[in-house]
């Protein structure tokens, strides 16, 4: 499945480039691209210095894959690498949009370019230009949610805006609440959703009552957003929906719930959640709203009381030194133990959806296991080891990522 979804998302840029035929890759392989992206992607974030990783990202400037271009070219950005300079001035007028906003990012990030220049093409006729520079400002301190908001203003295309909405909740931007309230009611249910996160994330004294209005949403996935957000301000009104959607067969209600409520501290939500993450039945989706919810108790799990937590009967937690070195228990054993285990074991339920829940929870622990899942010889567990790698901004990975850049052939070594 994973595997799917990943192809059809690289099928989705080339067909909104505009200068592609309909097919999933120039070169016809859809497994590459996403390896050898998510290798270079890993690579600036985690390489730093390194002469090696740079010199073979600026080898694939010129891949015959726009997406591969513009991968290298975002993380030649984000590694500081100005020797590459003169070829990312040029793919700055690139065809391809994909490759041209990275490349223009990746100026501002050298500091050869003004923001401005980035800036600028959030006012491009083509509204996946608009959408994929919002995309690229988080890599930026400052994303100019003032800017953000005065486009959104006019803005017509939903996915722009729902991208638009996105970076203003993540900014917290008070100055955008009005806008944000007014899309609660926008036709389209991405939009909804949208603002559905960012009016949590802003709050305000009439954020739940526009929330509780999206409970009774026609799209599951909106309820859901609305009950995250309402969690999040701290609305325990919603506490008995909660309970009653943890039993719901769609992943996105039960998920969100998980979440919810982890945030208004509902400890007797741990055994449910710990039993979802394992489930040969779970969704990639719910296991990672699972983990999400283990995310957010942690912190609170030491205020508990050696008696509170055997009042919940299940065995769940190590109480030792749970500041220090905190982790959970699943049938007797360690969940990084048990995630780990599920890396090496193609069979599995948990395989393929392993590195995705290390990486919410930031399990360092299991670093090593992802160096060795990059060499597999399975270029989606590769891809999704990468992917972990570099959200958790691991230095120690680049030997390893280089390595697999070669048994992939991803770009030029």
């Amino acid at each position: 499945m994973k595997k799917i979804f990943l192809a059809l998302s690289v099928c989705a840029f080339t067909l909104l480039s505009g200068n592609a035929p309909i097919a999933c890759s120039e070169t016809g392989d859809p497994s590459r691209i996403v390896v050898c992206s998510e290798i270079f992607n890993a690579l600036g974030k985690t390489a730093g210095a390194s002469k090696e990783a740079a010199a073979i990202l600026a080898g694939a400037l010129t891949d015959k894959d726009f997406f591969i271009r513009a991968s290298a070219a975002k993380s030649l950005g984000l590694l500081g690498d100005k020797d590459s300079a003169l070829m990312l001035k040029k793919l700055a007028g690139d065809e391809n949009y994909l490759v041209m906003i990275n490349a223009t990012a990746a100026l501002v990030h050298l500091g050869l370019s003004g923001e401005d220049a980035l800036l600028d093409l959030l006012k491009d006729n083509r509204s996946e230009v608009r959408g994929n520079v919002l995309g690229v400002l988080t890599t930026f301190k400052d994303q100019h949610p003032d800017v953000i908001l005065e486009m959104l203003r006019d803005e017509k295309n939903d996915f722009v805006r729902e991208q638009a909405l996105l970076r203003l909740g993540e900014n917290k931007f008070i100055q955008a609440q009005e806008v944000v309230i007014a899309d609660t009611e926008n036709k389209d249910p991405g939009v909804r959703q949208a603002a559905c996160f960012a009016l949590g994330q802003i709050g305000g004294p009439e954020a739940g009552k526009f929330l509780h209005k999206r409970l009774s949403d026609d799209d599951p996935r909106v309820r859901a957003r609305a009950k995250e957000a309402l969690s999040v301000i701290g609305d325990r009104s919603i506490i008995s929906l909660l309970w009653q959607d943890v039993k719901e067969r769609n992943a996105f209600l039960r998920g969100s719930s998980y979440v919810a409520l982890a945030n208004l501290k509902e400890f007797d939500v741990l055994p449910l959640v710990l039993k979802e993450i394992i489930s040969p039945d779970s969704t990639s989706h719910a296991r990672a709203k699972a983990a999400e919810a283990l995310v957010v108790l942690r912190p609170h799990v030491s205020e508990l009381s050696t008696k509170a937590l055997s009042s919940l009967n299940i065995g769940s937690l190590s109480s030792d030194n749970l500041e220090i070195s905190f982790d959970y228990k699943i049938g007797g054993q360690s969940l990084t133990m048990t995630l780990i285990a599920a890396i090496n074991d193609v069979k599995s339920p948990l395989h393929q959806d392993a590195p995705l829940v290390i990486t919410i929870m930031g399990l360092m622990d299991c670093l090593p296991a992802l160096h060795q899942a990059l060499l597999m010889g399975d270029p989606d567990m590769a891809a999704s080891a990468a992917s972990a790698l570099g959200e958790m901004k691991d230095s120690s990975a680049t030997e390893y990522l280089i390595q697999a850049c070669k048994k992939y052939g991803c770009g030029k070594i």
